[in-house]
């Protein structure tokens, strides 16, 4: 507190939507056009085969639909952006122009395929519902409960086709709506899961920058940030793969990698095998009765040593040799995420912020965080103490009257002291509450004026030579000097 005065033009934060970041923008929407695509390409393979009984090619493949669902969300929320502040009129060419834009590239590229003329028509009204499903997502903005709803449908349009497909398994067909199926049902329920993580995290991390104070506005949600983002990228990376590429290529380029984890794994066990038959061996030689079972094994062992590679007599059971894979293949990703961390965090150590002291501070040693807090107590002392360096005023102003009324309340009724960002007028209006309560008592003069009428007179010649440069005048100064301090003494007179 400067001067122990109030500041008419403190206010308290503001409390400004934040701007919109690269989850809103990129993350959310991709996640959302992936997981909306696979029941409505798994849905279009089901009606075709429904109605014409026998296989054929959606009128738009996977790929497509993302980028359709994708661009017309972009657009409407482009468009959106152009007409804040603005007449809400001005947005409806532009959706119309999207709209145009997205039959015409969607009808252009089915002609030039010699798609029919239902295949077309279907065409026309997924543009036109993709394109409404964008305004309105861009609209109302993307909540919990739109992204639950669209999962339930979905999972139930998957659902319906993954039964009839069992159900006529023994037909030709089945088998291309179960393979679309095994790709669909993972790239839905990942995607699902991501967009929900990501919305449910946009919203801890706006209410977190709207109400954290500036100066400490530490991020909690980083750690789960990265990781998200992490996992969004596999996702995404998955998902373009498997559009351009079939499942057979992506098993055919990734057998080397799953072979060479069998390569290890199957060393790893012929280690250990040799490590316990040396462990054995003394046991064997203190027990000679235990080597009656054992004189095969003992021979084998005996002859290991001088192989160049394992024994193939060396049998390792297939779900042995498959559970260790996925364990190698995990410490090989949980190494990943760790050598990401070190590189994430190295960064933010050399991009050191003050937001990002309370995460730093955590990796510092017990010295050094002692260190730090006495510089912080230091720091802390000196702004005190230049706090408290007063302005020198001319004892006769109404600045001077204002900030003997602070002080000595504050020094003898701590709960009437002024807050922080308590304006004056505001401060006058709390402590009259108390003096309406206390008229009865209000000086030993008869002709004392009402105290509530003596702190209106005070609050606006302060305000007048504290904003205004207006000092005061004669009658004021007389008037103040005669009756301020029986007004002190009352507020602070602790039976008042």
């Amino acid at each position: 507190m400067n001067s122990s005065e109030p500041s008419a033009m403190a206010e308290s934060p503001a409390r400004v939507r934040p701007a919109s970041n690269w989850i809103e923008l990129f993350a959310i929407p991709i996640v959302i056009s992936i997981m909306e695509t696979q029941p409505i390409a798994v849905g279009l393979l089901f009606a075709i085969w429904f109605l014409s009984q026998q296989s054929g090619t959606s009128p738009l493949d996977g790929w497509s639909l993302t980028l359709l669902l994708l661009g017309l969300h972009w657009w409407a929320m482009f468009v959106k952006h152009l007409a804040q502040g603005r007449d809400e009129r001005l947005a409806q060419p532009l959706h119309l122009l999207g709209l145009f834009v997205a039959l015409a590239l969607t009808i252009g590229l089915e002609i030039a395929m010699n798609q029919n003329i239902p295949n077309l028509l279907l065409s026309a009204a997924l543009v036109i519902w993709a394109w409404r499903h964008g305004m309105e997502q861009a609209r109302k903005g993307i909540s919990d409960e739109q992204l639950i709803t669209s999962f339930k449908i979905g999972f139930v349009v998957l659902l319906v086709v993954l039964v009839v497909a069992l159900l006529y398994a023994n037909l030709n067909t089945s088998a291309v709506l179960l393979d679309a199926l095994a790709q669909a049902l993972p790239l839905f329920f990942l995607s699902g899961l991501l967009a929900l993580s990501f919305t449910r995290l946009n919203t801890i991390r706006k209410e977190n920058a709207r109400h954290a104070p500036v100066h400490s506005r530490v991020d909690p949600t980083r750690a789960w940030l990265v990781v998200l983002t992490l996992t969004w990228g596999a996702i995404v990376a998955g998902a373009l793969a498997l559009e351009i590429f079939s499942f057979q290529t992506i098993a055919a380029w990734l057998q080397p990698f799953w072979n060479f984890l069998g390569f290890i794994i199957f060393w790893l066990l012929y280690a250990i095998d040799v490590l316990l038959t040396l462990l054995l061996y003394p046991l064997l030689w203190l027990f000679p009765s235990l080597q009656q079972p054992l004189p095969a094994q003992t021979q084998q062992h005996n002859v290991r040593p001088h192989q160049a590679g394992p024994p193939p007599n060396l049998s390792v059971s297939p779900t042995l040799l498959l559970i260790g894979r996925l364990v190698l293949l995990a410490l090989v990703l949980i190494i990943l995420v760790l050598i990401i961390r070190a590189v994430l965090k190295r960064w933010r150590l050399a991009h050191k912020t003050d937001d990002d002291e309370e995460e730093i501070r955590e990796g510092l040693s017990m010295g050094a965080i002692l260190k730090a807090r006495r510089q912080e107590r230091q720091r802390s002392r000196q702004q005190r103490d230049a706090a408290f360096t007063l302005e020198v005023l001319d004892p006769n102003s109404a600045r001077a009257r204002y900030r003997e009324l602070l002080q000595t309340i504050a020094w003898n009724r701590v709960a009437l002291a002024r807050r922080p960002h308590e304006t004056p007028a505001e401060y006058q209006q709390r402590l009259q509450i108390l003096l309406r309560k206390a008229t009865a008592n209000n000086g030993e003069h008869d002709d004392a004026p009402p105290d509530p009428v003596i702190l209106a007179e005070l609050t606006r010649a302060y305000t007048q030579e504290r904003y205004g440069g207006r000092p005061l005048d004669q009658h004021e100064h007389s008037y103040l000097h005669k009756w301020l301090p029986d007004l002190i003494k009352r507020l602070t007179d602790s039976s008042t």
